[in-house]
């Protein structure tokens, strides 16, 4: 069987591999990938995990040239799968770019998706990719035998330990030197400097010469909940949202200033119902109220119906490969009486018991910029910047806006990154 893939309005090559990876027919996995980051990789990790619980193993081949491979993206690799080898050659003409996966039952079935879709949110969802799936089974045609003993041929390459531009990664403190080197950079920072380009890009067009297809989504992990229009009172005026609000596993990216933060541990990030706009528009997204001078509040990044003050809603945030699980978003509440502030408990843990307030040194998350990626509606990921950042995000967002109408209030932002 030969099938050709065109991604995204068609088919996305992520939602075929994980209905292939749920057949529990196959037992070996192989990613080989030029670039990885979490969109793609945080995306995929239930599945993976699921089918490493049922006995199949998996082995990736990440490359990291051009920058294209985040840290973040390497460290959740290394407890996803079995075997992680990083690939390079220090020959600058040479840049490691395939980007094929490969699954067999061990005996007849061998299937593989090669084409251009890289291990990332865009690659195997929301860009344009071409890829050509290959399916065989016992009765294999000569060519086909060929071909895939061609393909295991060089991966046994890669795995070679005297393979010289591939080196096995069995924790984080092997990506150290490669931190060193400035091979692997973290998924902020290689976002940031994309960005940057993008923008110094756009501002040379004055007239954008080219049209679009339309907005492509990554796909919800989950069904959506029917939700509802939001109406919030601000000085006895009904603020109303455009939008419903419902879960949903759409792809967004929100920063937030923590200032001195509150609670023992300094681990309480105020959110808020509504916010007071000072920048951009929210036309088009989900904070859009009926009010030029409001946008729907940071509480609703999380997928939370603001005017539901009874709600609690606990989330697990993904900090440095490591998932933190338990971090509550609740209304504060003064005696029985609900203040109006909305906060989210960085207090979760990880699987070793390890607190999110304790991942770093001292009250780390004070003064910072915290930014958040949604993966799905109860899964973030977190990057920490300092302060000093704020104007290079407020430049890379959609809308800024504050938790309140005082000018001292803080300030969150929707990316646009």
């Amino acid at each position: 069987m030969i099938q050709f893939i065109n991604q995204p309005h068609q088919i996305q090559l992520g939602n075929v591999l994980m209905e292939k990876l749920s057949e529990k027919r196959y037992k070996h996995f192989v990613i080989v990938s030029a670039f990885a980051k979490n969109s793609g990789v945080l995306r995929m990790k239930e599945t993976i995990k699921i089918f490493r619980e049922n006995g199949g193993k998996v082995d990736a081949f990440i490359g990291l040239d051009a920058h294209g491979t985040s840290y973040e993206a390497v460290c959740n690799l290394i407890d996803l799968v079995d075997n992680l080898y990083i690939v390079h050659d220090n020959n600058p003409t040479t840049t490691f770019h395939p980007k094929a996966y490969y699954l067999t039952d061990l005996d007849t079935v061998d299937w593989i998706a090669i084409g251009s879709n890289n291990l990332t949110g865009g690659g195997l969802w929301t860009n344009t990719e071409w890829a050509t799936i290959i399916e065989t089974t016992d009765k294999k045609s000569p060519d086909e035998i060929k071909y895939f003993e061609t393909f295991l041929k060089q991966i046994k390459i890669y795995k070679d330990s005297s393979c010289v531009f591939s080196r096995k990664i069995n924790d984080e403190s092997d990506l150290q030197d490669l931190v060193t080197a400035d091979l692997l950079r973290h998924e902020i920072q290689l976002q940031m400097d994309v960005a940057k380009i993008r923008h110094k890009t756009s501002k040379k067009l004055l007239d954008d010469p080219f049209g679009t297809f339309g907005k492509v989504n990554i796909p919800r992990l989950n069904n959506r909940t029917q939700g509802k229009r939001v109406i919030i009172k601000e000085r006895n005026v009904e603020i109303r949202s455009i939008e419903s609000i419902a879960p949903s596993d759409d792809s967004e990216k929100m920063w937030f200033e923590t200032r001195e933060m509150t609670g023992g541990s300094r681990n309480i990030l105020d959110l808020s119902m509504l916010g007071n706009l000072i920048v951009g528009s929210a036309n088009g997204t989900r904070y859009k109220t009926d009010n030029i001078s409001n946008v729907l509040g940071s509480v609703v990044f999380f997928d939370i119906d603001p005017s539901n003050v009874t709600m609690e809603k606990d989330i697990t945030i993904n900090y440095r490969a490591k998932d933190y699980v338990g971090c509550t978003i609740k209304m504060h509440q003064s005696g029985t009486n609900p203040n109006g502030s909305w906060r989210i408990q960085l207090k979760g843990e990880n699987l070793f018991g390890e607190k999110l307030t304790t991942a770093e040194k001292g009250r780390w998350l004070v003064h910072k910029i915290i930014i958040l990626e949604k993966i799905k509606t109860d899964y973030y990921v977190m990057s920490v910047l300092p302060e000093t950042e704020l104007d290079s995000l407020k430049s890379e967002s959609i809308f800024i806006a504050r938790n309140g109408r005082n000018p001292s209030s803080k300030q969150y932002g929707l990316l646009d990154i």
